[in-house]
């Protein structure tokens, strides 16, 4: 995962998935505490943007993942799949 300004220029580099795992979608929190990936092997994982280490892992689906987002106000994820899952996460 590569952390980028708004003109292009790479600040930081995430390298948390291990050999094989390609992430499908990323969000970050509001503040920029924590990064969300969803992988392609149906993990949601959590972040520290700040160590860069992951905090937690978190099973979305039984299927494809498709996404995930984070709401901009409250402490809220959605994920969803292809198995017609969709999972709020609140911690």
């Amino acid at each position: 995962i590569y952390l980028v300004t708004l003109t292009g220029q790479v600040t930081r580099t995430f390298d948390v998935g291990g050999a094989g795992v390609d992430f499908i979608h990323c969000t970050v929190s509001p503040l920029g505490e924590w990064l969300y990936g969803a992988t392609d092997d149906r993990q949601l994982q959590c972040i520290s943007s700040a160590s860069g280490t992951v905090a937690q892992a978190l099973p979305i689906g039984e299927k494809d993942v498709i996404g995930c987002v984070h709401h901009p106000f409250r402490n809220v994820i959605a994920t969803w799949s292809m198995d017609g899952l969709l999972k709020l996460w609140v911690p």
